[in-house]
């Protein structure tokens, strides 16, 4: 088997990897120069490669993970207390590997909602003053 040497990618050309470009990074699959490392869309491995607001997640159109923003309301979620038993072993085993999905952002609550087949960031309940149970 031979090997041969490819010309480097431009600014928004279509990239899989970072060396694959002559400046700067893949960001979304896209060579894109004034990125840096960990921001949202750059191609990590692990957690600890992405910068605060993101979480390392699988893009199934992309086909590898990138730094990827935090789900907000409404979007699926990644809950790392599940109830699911076979994925708290995963997690536990690996617990910085890429997720399928991120956690929530700031504020909001990864749960099933009734007649959801998955998991949503929901507000939680708003438990106030005032909001008593009504008979």
């Amino acid at each position: 088997m031979t090997s041969r040497c490819l010309p480097c990618r431009t600014q928004e050309m279509n990239c899989t990897r970072n060396e694959e470009c002559c400046q700067g990074l893949c960001v979304w699959g896209q060579c894109a120069k004034d990125v840096r490392k960990g921001q949202n869309g750059t191609i990590c491995e692990n957690q600890g490669d992405c910068s605060k607001g993101t979480c390392c997640a699988i893009q199934s159109s992309l086909l590898y993970p990138v730094c990827t923003p935090l789900a907000t309301e409404g979007k699926r979620c990644h809950d790392s207390l599940s109830q699911n038993e076979l994925l708290d072993l995963i997690w536990e085993f690996d617990p910085d590997s890429a997720l399928d999905y991120c956690p929530c952002a700031d504020g909001l609550k990864c749960q099933a909602r009734w007649g959801n087949l998955f998991l949503t960031c929901e507000r939680p309940p708003n438990k106030g003053k005032g909001q008593g149970n009504k008979i």
